[in-house]
């Protein structure tokens, strides 16, 4: 599981080359389908020698493209483990926020220690949902 600061720090350039990859991919798959309505016309031999090269071109794209979806995928994995680790934390933030305010409410210390309580959790709780968001 990675931090914040982790996160922070990930290298996010290869989804740019992902994104050119798959675009190359998506034109030679085009043209992979267009060849077929124009089978009859040209020569077999000059068909199946382009066909054959766009095959070539189709398989070097998806070994580059498939390493990259991995990562998309495992970095996709990771940020939702986060988020419901955040989640949970700030759910806690909320649970404890309540706590004070009860046991303040019942007199257990003045307001200014709860204001003092309060602080530190609040401020952690803002930064954990505008994380979130």
């Amino acid at each position: 599981m990675r931090t914040l600061a982790e996160l922070e720090q990930l290298d996010f350039a290869f989804i740019d080359e992902l994104t050119a990859l798959e675009q190359k991919l998506a034109v030679v798959d085009q043209r992979l389908q267009a060849m077929d309505a124009r089978r009859g016309q040209v020569p077999e031999i000059v068909f199946q020698r382009v066909h054959e090269d766009y095959l070539q071109q189709q398989l070097a794209l998806q070994r580059q493209v498939e390493p990259l979806r991995q990562r998309v995928r495992q970095m996709a994995g990771d940020l939702g483990s986060l988020q419901a680790q955040f989640r949970l934390k700030l759910d806690e933030h909320r649970l404890i926020l309540a706590e004070l305010e009860f046991r303040h409410a019942l007199g257990e210390f003045p307001a200014a220690e709860l204001g003092e309580r309060q602080r530190p959790l609040l401020e952690q709780q803002r930064l954990m949902e505008s994380t979130l968001h």
